[in-house]
């Protein structure tokens, strides 16, 4: 009989060992999924307010730098090289507006500064800002 008692404790214990196992488990999986989607959400937003924003990295007037374009650069090559230098907030942001507003980046040598959009940089790395400045000359 004494030992059907401490079987049965000690199944008793093993029962609430097991649900308090489950149920910790269960908890830290939500847990999880609460914070992973707060970090998705919260990145896709901070993406998109980076993509539809008109942000200059610097008020005016901007520090001007030279930019060069190689033959065969992508747009995540030079949006590296941007962001590296502090000219824009975001690459990825910069790529998928080079596709949104339909740009093609140039080969050249390119004159922009730090309070300029990325609409603008856009702008003069596919040549068209250069075109205006040609046209305002004549």
């Amino acid at each position: 009989m004494a030992k059907k008692a401490a079987a049965s404790k000690t199944d008793k214990i093993n029962r609430v060992t097991g649900t308090v196992i489950r149920v910790s488990l269960k908890v830290i999986a939500v847990i999880l999924i609460v914070v992973i989607f707060f970090y998705g959400i919260t990145s896709a937003y901070q993406f998109g307010l980076s993509v539809f924003s008109e942000k200059t990295m610097t008020a005016e007037p901007g520090i001007e730098m030279q930019v060069t374009i190689q033959e065969g650069d992508s747009a995540l090559t030079v949006g590296n090289m941007l962001e590296g230098r502090g000219l824009i907030h975001d690459a990825w942001a910069f790529v998928f507006q080079k596709y949104f507003y339909e740009k093609t980046l140039e080969p050249g040598v390119y004159t922009v500064d730090t309070a300029m959009t990325v609409k603008e940089v856009l702008e003069v790395l596919s040549g068209s800002g250069e075109e205006e400045s040609e046209e305002a000359e004549e």
